[in-house]
């Protein structure tokens, strides 16, 4: 796609991590902290960058766009029951209620599933980016249930049908599905051991590997 990827990291304590379609990746150092109390692992956000390129490769952006004009539609389609049998006078009440029912309806029916959809998809594409490029894939899947513990327990996106990611349990199954055939991969590239020995050698080298530059890039 010709994407001229870079890298950016965001001074802010939320643990997130997102991808604009130019290739642009930005890296919250709440993010980085995540990772850290997790393994420490150049591993882990390896992994999530290519779960991040996966994003700009395969378009979802775009998807999301797409879907714009069927919740343009039912929107108007609701917004003319309103015309249709609420009294003269009331339509802006009416319309309000209306206007914020089909929002959350379009939510829950259509834009929070298609997204759920987009992140399995950038996960099993994202591994695959990692793996090629000498990140152990195991590493992953114990951290999506790490960063799902500091959620509150309140939180409504903790529902599965309510959130814009899939819980912590699908999203591991769905890795460990996948992950035989990734190990292939990250076992096939004899370069990738060479790389694994240079890290270990080096852990201990604030410049050393991604967590390594990330730091470096904040003075530390």
């Amino acid at each position: 796609l010709g994407l001229n990827w870079e890298l950016f990291v965001i001074d802010s304590p939320i643990e997130n991590a997102f991808v604009l379609p130019n290739g642009n990746i930005f890296v919250y150092t709440g993010f980085l902290k995540a990772v850290d109390e997790y393994d420490r692992s150049d591993d882990t956000i390896g992994i999530v960058l290519g779960h991040e390129m996966s994003h700009a490769l395969l378009g979802h952006g775009a998807e999301k766009l797409s879907r714009a004009p069927l919740i343009d539609l039912m929107n108007f389609l609701g917004l003319s029951l309103v015309w249709m049998v609420v009294p003269f006078g009331f339509e802006f009440l009416g319309s309000g209620i209306i206007h914020g029912f089909t929002d959350f309806a379009t939510n829950v029916f259509i834009e929070w599933p298609h997204s759920r959809e987009q992140e399995l998809e950038a996960d099993a594409v994202g591994m695959r980016i990692g793996a090629t490029a000498c990140h152990d894939p195991r590493k992953m899947q114990g951290f999506w249930e790490h960063l799902e513990k500091g959620t509150p327990a309140a939180d409504p996106t903790r529902i599965s049908v309510l959130s814009t990611h899939p819980n912590s349990e699908d999203r591991t199954k769905a890795g460990n599905e996948q992950l035989p055939e990734v190990m292939k991969l990250y076992h096939s590239s004899t370069a990738c051991s060479a790389v694994r020995r240079h890290l270990r050698r080096n852990r201990n080298e604030p410049s050393t590997g991604l967590l390594g530059i990330l730091r470096q890039a904040l003075g530390g």
